[in-house]
């Protein structure tokens, strides 16, 4: 048998979660499947397949070098097409059901990875539903989902792996191993909010740029015209979630600075937005900011998010009293 630590030993995040995965392996107390659920960027991806991987070692001495080219003939990872915003009833009847009727070839254990399981569709769902009922004895499905919408038929059927957003802690560990250090760092862990492959994705970014962008977008909003709006729904379509968060940071801080008069307070210490309407009421700002994080939830989802980029753009609109 493998030595199971060598598929986690450069793991820094998600820690309880490693450990538990090593105790049931250890303690060969295995579930036929588990539903790993979290926001996006809390380590789901590389966890899942990590722990594919440990089990095949289990029974197979070789996995250690399969994992290094990241693919093995007892492993299978499906995900949600590209050009379809599902996961479809086509991948689980005609890819994993027969692939899971196959025996194992290497191994003595199959593990199937299903990534975007929150995009399966109500007919794949439901096929899927009659493989984790039965199961085969030699099967493990490891299923990964970035929201809580889940069939509960399906959900009782799993052991829950709950993935927390990563703490401020870890995502400034995270960036020191980097070499990014101090307000910086301080600024990316903020804007990241929990999401750790967001924060190694502004270390690439030129956010000075990025920063300047939103203040602009933000400041154009506010004079009331109507093409600022659409503006803004174009740039989240190019800039997509590192544009977001900048944007509902600025949002953020000239929200706090407006209500305690305070400057200190802000996260963004060298950007800010001029503010040349009045915010809306506390009421409205609620309401719209709700509204923003809703639509913005499902832009993953919809292959043409152009319609909810305009809608959350006016929305942030709406945050002010034009």
């Amino acid at each position: 048998m493998a030595d199971m630590t060598t598929f986690f030993k450069d793991i820094t995040l998600q820690q309880p979660l490693v450990a538990q995965m090593q105790q049931e392996l250890t303690a060969q107390t295995l579930s036929h499947a588990y539903l790993l659920s979290g926001p996006p960027g809390t380590g789901k991806k590389s966890l899942a397949l990590r722990f594919g991987f440990a089990i095949l070692a289990q029974s197979d001495p070789n996995a250690a070098l399969f994992f290094k080219e990241q693919h093995h003939p007892d492993l299978l990872v499906l995900s949600r097409p590209e050009n379809k915003t599902v996961l479809t009833k086509t991948q689980i009847t005609d890819e994993l059901i027969p692939w899971l009727g196959y025996k194992p070839y290497q191994a003595q254990s199959k593990v199937a990875i299903l990534y975007d399981a929150h995009s399966l569709s109500p007919e794949g769902a439901n096929a899927l539903l009659k493989t984790l009922e039965e199961p085969p004895a030699y099967a493990v499905l490891l299923l990964v989902s970035d929201q809580e919408n889940i069939l509960e038929t399906i959900r009782s059927r799993c052991r829950i792996l709950s993935f927390p957003p990563i703490s401020s802690e870890e995502l400034l560990a995270l960036l020191k191993q980097k070499g990014c250090e101090g307000q910086k760092a301080q600024e990316i862990a903020g804007i990241s909010r929990g999401d750790a492959s967001l924060a190694l994705h502004f270390l690439q970014e030129d956010l000075e740029a990025l920063q300047r962008q939103a203040i602009q977008l933000l400041e154009e909003l506010q004079t009331g015209s109507h093409s600022a709006v659409f503006q803004l729904a174009q740039a989240l379509e190019a800039k997509g979630k590192p544009l977001f968060n900048l944007l509902w940071m600025l949002l953020r801080d000239g929200c706090i600075e407006a209500e305690t008069g305070n400057p200190s307070l802000r996260l963004l210490s060298g950007a800010a937005v001029s503010f040349s309407a009045p915010l809306a009421s506390r009421e409205k700002l609620l309401e719209n900011g709700a509204r923003i994080q809703r639509l913005w939830s499902y832009c993953d989802s919809h292959i043409n998010a152009l319609g909810l980029y305009v809608n959350i753009a006016w929305a942030f609109y709406h945050c002010f009293e034009l």
